[in-house]
């Protein structure tokens, strides 16, 4: 959907970041009788990806990001109170922030939009040891596990985590995202990992890829 295609009332909420208002509207829908998963493919995700082009284009930055991630969680979150989960439910990931690492800003927005486009998603916050990934990965049956790692000296941790599931025979068993600002593309390649994100919208992508 392009951001000059006429939008809805609810997707306007989500792109103006007015949270009362897009929760208010997403009542109104269930009140009507409308089928909550249709409204979140037919209104929701198109309305994140307006706000992806938005940040793109550079007339959204971060603070706007945080914002609409906030109001399109929830809205969702109402939407999805009437959806067996098992029918939405693209697939379960685990993230966190890499042991050593306490930055979480782009960890939380990357979570919030996984969240919306319809990912079971466990954030396990930030200084999250290789371990305690594999664990809770175990525990969820989870198909991604997705690291931060927003300093260069914590890079590593992304490194261990794919030598750790290696060590234990648990590579196969996930499909592994990695981001975070000193990251890239062939750190990915160099480390193993499944794929990489450098915006929002990115990671969104790839995890919708790596499921399918």
């Amino acid at each position: 959907m392009s951001s000059k295609e006429k939008l809805t009332d609810l997707q306007k909420a989500i792109i103006e970041y007015d949270k009362e208002k897009a929760v208010k509207l997403a009542k109104q829908r269930l009140d009507k009788g409308a089928d909550p998963t249709k409204v979140i493919n037919d209104e929701l995700r198109p309305a994140l990806d307006i706000v992806a082009e938005k940040f793109e284009k550079h007339e959204y930055f971060l603070p706007h990001l945080i914002l609409c991630g906030e109001t399109m969680k929830a809205a969702t979150d109402v939407l999805t109170s009437k959806i067996s989960k098992e029918k939405f439910m693209r697939g379960k990931i685990v993230i966190g922030t890499v042991f050593g690492d306490i930055h979480d800003i782009g960890k939380n927005i990357v979570s919030a939009f996984l969240e919306s486009s319809g990912f079971e998603v466990y954030d396990l916050g930030t200084e999250v040891p290789c371990l305690k990934f594999i664990e809770k990965a175990e525990e969820v049956k989870a198909d991604i596990i997705a690291t931060s790692a927003l300093m260069s000296q914590t890079m590593p941790q992304q490194k261990d985590l794919l030598k750790i599931l290696k060590e234990r025979g648990l590579r196969d068993k996930y499909k592994i995202m990695i981001g975070g600002a000193p990251t890239s593309e062939a750190w990915a390649e160099e480390i193993g990992a499944d794929g990489w994100g450098e915006e929002v919208a990115d990671a969104v992508k790839k995890a919708k890829e790596l499921v399918e």
